[in-house]
């Protein structure tokens, strides 16, 4: 399941983690001009971590694989003067056991299926 977020600068996105999930990708916005130099922050326990600079027409984007688990508290900023999309997705294994998804989809088949050949 998709997980995004757009952090814009001078604010501080804040949020305890309700549901697992990996961070794959920052991104620019797609107004940023030309040459705008951004960071993207995250703060852990106080401490700052930059996880990747981006340069609008340059390096307008930046794989990541980021796992975040229930309970963890995120800090994300941006220090300069555009605006980064996160997106993601949500772990599998965060999902209630009762949600519908085809099983089929992963190669699995009932056992009702099968043919004897005895």
């Amino acid at each position: 399941m998709f997980w995004g977020l757009v952090v814009t600068p001078g604010k501080v996105f804040t949020r305890t983690v309700d549901q697992g999930f990996c961070l794959t990708m920052a991104a620019l916005d797609n107004q940023s001009k030309p040459g705008t130099k951004c960071s993207l922050v995250f703060n852990r326990e106080g401490r700052n971590f930059v996880l990747c600079t981006l340069v609008a027409g340059t390096v307008d984007n930046q794989p990541l694989d980021l796992q975040f688990h229930e309970g963890e508290t995120l800090a994300f900023s941006v220090i300069g003067d555009a605006t980064i999309h996160l997106t993601g997705y949500h772990h599998l294994d965060s999902f209630d056991d009762d949600e519908d998804y085809d099983d089929d989809m992963y190669g699995e088949e009932d056992d009702d299926d099968e043919d004897d050949d005895d």
